[in-house]
């Protein structure tokens, strides 16, 4: 179960708490939640999901996962919504843009773990 206080979801005016089901894919824990214009996104343990206003749906473009260490959102509100992910190599991630229920790769980038910067 997810509770959300947040005055910029398309529910009635008189509302305060949405209760919204449980992530899918068996998802133990939600890492990150941000708002892209009107929806709803979730980091969760397992996956990444947007509330389409009725349920919990994959983003359409590639898988994006959660619980590893470099995935993030980065962004949202008025703003754009970006996810980072890890990526093929070793110090390789990957950044996508998150819109309208779709996920859209946009760059690789260099990354380091913080115990190989030590």
């Amino acid at each position: 179960m997810l509770l959300v206080l947040s005055s910029s979801l398309p529910i009635a005016a008189t509302e305060q708490w949405r209760k919204l089901p449980r992530l899918p894919a068996r998802a133990d824990s939600i890492h990150h939640i941000a708002m892209e214009r009107n929806t709803l996104w979730a980091l969760a343990s397992t996956s990444v999901a947007y509330w389409d206003g009725s349920t919990w749906r994959r983003p359409r473009g590639p898988r994006l996962i959660g619980g590893v260490y470099l995935a993030d959102f980065f962004g949202g509100g008025s703003q754009p919504l970006y996810c980072s992910q890890m990526g093929g190599g070793e110090h390789e991630g990957k950044i996508y843009s998150l819109s309208d229920g779709v996920a859209e790769f946009l760059t690789d980038f260099h990354c380091d773990s913080a115990a190989e910067l030590d």
